[in-house]
């Protein structure tokens, strides 16, 4: 019985930075129709996490293996105060990004799922859970994968 993993799943996630006119179809091909309001939720949720977000702009992330997020276009850390799950620490501003785009997909799924009687929200939902499962899957790659995940626990 062969029991060895495919040599691919041994690799790292690999990442790029969206540049130029690819920036604009980053927010719909990452939330579908849910873009606008994926947007404000991702900073929304930036400004409950921390008092240390004040705005700007944000760098937009794909991921080899489907995934994306954006983060903060800073090289400062955030001081990060999770009320739900009593996460408090310091993040990198991609870690604070992953974290705040994992909590916007979360948020947008269940909203999908509330209205997944209305035409389109059930696939919705499906890519939206899907965009979050790859997401989680590079930050478990991530330098700071396990405050990431002790942020969204």
């Amino acid at each position: 019985m062969n029991t060895a993993l495919p040599t691919d799943a041994l690799d790292p996630i690999a990442t790029r930075t969206v540049t130029g006119a690819a920036r604009l179809r980053f927010l719909p091909r990452l939330f579908r129709q849910a873009y606008l309001a994926g947007e404000a939720t991702v900073y929304d949720v930036a400004a409950r996490l921390s008092a240390d977000y004040c705005g700007g702009g944000w760098i937009f992330v794909e991921a080899d293996n489907g995934g994306a997020y954006l983060y903060p276009d800073t090289e400062e850390s955030y001081t990060v105060s999770v009320n739900s799950n009593g996460y408090g620490g310091t993040l990198s501003a991609q870690a604070f990004g992953i974290v705040c785009t994992l909590m916007a997909l979360n948020h947008l799924t269940w909203r999908a799922h509330e209205q997944r009687k209305d035409t389109g929200m059930a696939e919705l939902m499906t890519h939206l859970v899907n965009a979050q499962e790859r997401l989680k899957d590079l930050a478990a790659e991530h330098a700071d994968g396990g405050k990431i995940y002790r942020a969204i626990d």
